[in-house]
């Protein structure tokens, strides 16, 4: 009875430790997604001559509050915001101050500002509205009584949820819970048995059970609250903690629903058989057996998905830890990000590109495009599309009016060609002259540091072309979206101070130094190895329990036939066969995956497809990880086949026993 009920207690106690964990990812991810602006967008495309933008956003405001809903933006430019990340909102009136509020992510806040207030009369704007689809209906009406082309944008929140690791976390929890509570009734079924007989129905079993079961975890659960309470103060002094604790309770529930229907339908097992059977622990599980063995191949592949996650973000974890060092010496670079909420014309783009050409001239800004040729075209060597002074930097002797092209090898004339129509597109679009081409071949970089943050930031001798001083040929739209690209950098803060004026000003949303970006890139990655890390345990830990339960599910069921077994003096081994193929079965399954994604990994490293290039692909399912997916698969078998011989050596000691008396 007690290991019984202590199968329930293990059920709460664990249903509190995982939704911490599973309150936590949800909070992160909708905290991202900044839930608290609302779940309806709609987006000004375009507007009449006479729609008097000058007065939008004062109007808007007040039509929102007037209406019963709220209207954001945001909104980033170094001319207006100096670079600062804010959200104009209809729900603070005209002339409030503005406010910070803390996002769950520790360290993370939002900036609020009345929307009357918005620095831009652009209207094309992308509007955050906190209510319901009729207010949308409401709020696009309104925009195109005033003449502006309105669209509805769709709400991607669900979608993302959807296809994170949130769904598995939880589906896992559900899974472990309604085998935990299902167990429990397993178990005990001589002490139900004995119940039914003193005439005990199913609600006063449960009744005995939840009391027992209160006296046993109330305590525990009380200080796990404390506990996960006082962890998450010290993470985000309790930020957005309504969110977390939604999240907590609902997770918290869905497990002990799982809990109470496993807990139900093994009752109804039990107590479908005789009173006599029952006591005599005669249940008829095979059903469940079967169930169960079902249930852990779903597990089995649960667990081998997330050891596939964990695998490939560790590769990347340990990929960009080895790269730390070459970010030591590029504190002060500076990248840029673009505001969305300006729309520039063909003469805003020329003004806003002006400075960002003068700047090169002075030597005041680095381009080193890795992008710029990719897959399919299949050159020597890899190709960063670079300034003069990231050339000179690289340790290439450019010219400062013609294309430089250092290539390591000769290039073939095939490859020639494209760079030349690469860049003649280019000048096509800036209505440029193409420039003239200098040709540098066996011109060996070594490794080059192309400052990319998400896939190569170093490189092995690439092909590198550098385009004349000014950038004149490339066109003022494309130069723009280079800097948005992060592949057009400043070379140290003050540059950004002298842009900060003027169109180019405006256009600009943020500036930050770009190594900034390549540190929350590593977090990021360990934070998703982090979260795949407790995926994996959480699914290895319902694997395990799911061999235990099956284990002694078939000991039930098969009872009979391995007491016969014995009384004819046969191995018991023989009667178990049927787990040893079982058994044998999810081992192969196991290792025919691995040896799948050995061969799926070696056809696309051979293939050289630009997922390829992500950090640590190469070193993704090394011999190491191979050998220890192999081992614990092992691992697995062997306490299956010892469990066995334990429970078949018991039962023979028994029945033994039971015989000689």
């Amino acid at each position: 009875m007690k290991t019984s009920v202590r199968l329930l207690t293990v059920g709460i106690l664990l249903s509190t430790v995982i939704s911490a964990f599973i309150a936590f990812v949800g909070a992160s991810l909708l905290s991202t997604l900044d839930y608290r602006l609302g779940n309806e967008f709609v987006q000004i495309e375009d507007f009449k001559p006479d729609s008097h933008t000058e007065t939008l956003f004062p109007e808007l405001s007040e039509f929102a509050r007037d209406s019963g809903f709220d209207v954001s933006i945001y909104y980033a430019s170094l001319a207006d915001s100096d670079g600062e990340v804010r959200i104009y909102s209809s729900a603070l009136p005209s002339g409030a101050a503005n406010f910070e509020s803390q996002k769950f992510q520790r360290g993370e806040k939002l900036v609020w500002y009345p929307l009357s207030e918005t620095p831009t009369k652009e209207p094309r704007q992308v509007f955050n509205i906190k209510g319901s689809e009729n207010d949308a209906r409401d709020l696009t009406t309104w925009l195109e009584e005033r003449g502006y082309s309105v669209i509805g944008l769709q709400n991607l929140t669900w979608s993302i949820v959807m296809t994170s690791s949130l769904p598995l976390l939880v589906a896992a929890a559900f899974l472990l819970a309604l085998v935990l509570g299902g167990g429990h009734c397993l178990v005990r079924a001589r002490e139900i048995g004995i119940h039914r007989l003193l005439g005990l129905k199913l609600s006063q079993t449960l009744r005995l059970d939840v009391t027992r079961l209160a006296k046993q975890t109330w305590l525990p659960f009380f200080l796990a609250i404390i506990f996960i309470a006082a962890a998450l103060y010290l993470y985000n002094d309790w930020a957005e903690a309504t969110l977390f604790w939604a999240f907590f309770g609902v997770s918290v529930l869905l497990q002990w629903v799982g809990l109470a229907l496993g807990y139900v339908l093994g009752q109804l097992l039990v107590r479908n058989i005789s009173i006599p059977q029952a006591i005599k622990g005669k249940v008829r599980a095979r059903p469940i057996t079967y169930a169960l063995y079902a249930v852990r191949l779903l597990a089995l592949l649960t667990s081998l998905t997330a050891l596939s996650q964990m695998v490939d973000t560790g590769a990347e974890v340990s990929a960009r830890e080895e790269l730390q060092p070459y970010w030591s010496g590029h504190a002060n670079e500076q990248e840029f990000a673009l505001s969305s909420n300006i729309t520039p014309d063909e003469k805003e783009q020329a003004a806003a590109a002006a400075p960002l050409r003068q700047a090169d001239r002075e030597g005041k800004l680095l381009l080193a495009d890795p992008f710029w040729l990719t897959w399919p075209t299949q050159l020597e060597a890899p190709v960063i599309l670079s300034n003069h002074r990231f050339a000179v930097q690289a340790g290439v002797s450019p010219s400062e009016e013609d294309v430089t092209v250092c290539a390591p090898v000769a290039l073939s004339e095939e490859s020639k060609q494209t760079i030349i129509d690469s860049v003649a597109f280019e000048a096509e679009l800036a209505k440029k002259k193409v420039p003239d081409f200098n040709w540098k071949e066996d011109c060996s970089l070594g490794q080059v540091f192309s400052y990319d943050v998400e896939l190569r930031p170093v490189i092995n001798d690439p092909i590198v072309v550098s385009l004349p001083v000014g950038l004149e040929a490339i066109g003022d739209r494309n130069l723009l979206a280079k800097a948005s690209q992060k592949v057009l950098l400043a070379i140290e803060p003050t540059v950004v101070g002298e842009l900060k004026d003027g169109t180019v000003g405006k256009v600009l949303a943020t500036a930050q130094p770009h190594a900034d970006s390549w540190r929350s890139s590593l977090e990021e990655a360990k934070d998703q190895f982090s979260l795949w890390s407790l995926n994996t345990v959480v699914a290895i830990l319902l694997v395990s329990l799911l061999i235990v339960a099956g284990l002694f599910s078939f000991q039930v069921a098969f009872r009979r036939e391995l007491y016969v077994s014995f009384i004819c003096g046969r191995s018991p081994w023989k009667m178990c066969r049927k787990i040893l193929l079982a058994e044998l079965f999810f081992f192969v399954t196991t290792i025919g995956w691995v040896l799948y994604r050995l061969r799926e990994h070696k056809e696309q490293l051979e293939s050289h497809y630009p997922s390829t290039w992500s950090m640590g692909f190469e070193n993704r399912w090394s011999t190491a990880t191979v050998l220890a997916v192999v081992a614990f698969s092992i691992v697995w078998m062997c306490i299956s086949i010892g469990l066995t011989w334990w429970i078949s050596a018991r039962n023979q000691m028994r029945w033994t026993d039971s015989e000689g008396n």
